[in-house]
């Protein structure tokens, strides 16, 4: 992408319910971060669109209107900006004991799901509800679909160090399981343990 405005600062790039492309500008003659607050430029900050315009239509949408049923149904989505609010909603209100009791279930369903990515989805979702077991996502480290396996450790490992169980599955893998993507989550994993505990996960990691 090139920019003939020397001040431009493309910080961050998203899109919306409508399809669009959306672009924050900084503007500032600074490109760096300056640890000098007083220096910054804060007035005129921009937010660009980008869209086809033979195609473009605004859209104005209200996610927090539809029940929990209807927000499962989002996950499927084809634009992502659906499939996010919809899980941020479900996560409010599972915070706030509103979830509906069916819900999880409908979540479950998903989990069947041909598609990898409709089934990362459901995985994202219920843990973002508290509705995951450590039984059932060790069970997910054997799944043939090598990105499913990736979440799976990642989700074992998110809100503590993993457990003895979890450990002895990840030793296993490293051992074994040869995908790229396997072998660096399994890495990453080593932080977050002791490092009385790392030793046996890294000796096999460094066995491939």
């Amino acid at each position: 992408m090139s920019v003939a405005d020397t001040n431009f600062v493309g910080v961050d790039l998203d899109y919306g319910p409508d399809g669009a492309v959306y672009m924050i500008d900084w503007v500032d003659q600074q490109h760096c971060h300056s640890p000098h607050a007083e220096r910054w430029d804060r007035s005129n900050g921009r937010i660009f669109r980008m869209a086809w315009s033979a195609t473009f239509k605004p859209t104005k949408v209200n996610l927090q209107e539809l029940t929990d049923a209807e927000l499962v149904e989002l996950q499927s989505h084809k634009n992502d900006w659906f499939v996010r609010i919809a899980r941020r909603l479900l996560q409010e209100r599972a915070a706030s004991g509103k979830l509906v009791a069916d819900t999880n279930s409908r979540l479950h369903k998903l989990l069947g799901h041909r598609e990898p990515r409709i089934v990362l989805r459901a995985m994202w979702a219920l843990h973002a509800t508290g509705s995951l077991e450590e039984k059932w996502l060790l069970k997910q480290t054997h799944d043939p679909r090598e990105h499913i396996r990736v979440w799976a450790i990642k989700l074992l490992n998110d809100s503590s160090a993993p457990s003895k169980a979890a450990l002895k599955r990840f030793v296993k893998m490293a051992q074994t399981d040869t995908a790229g993507l396997v072998q660096l989550e399994l890495a990453s994993t080593l932080q977050q343990l002791p490092h009385v505990r790392r030793w046996e996960l890294a000796t096999a990691l460094v066995s491939q």
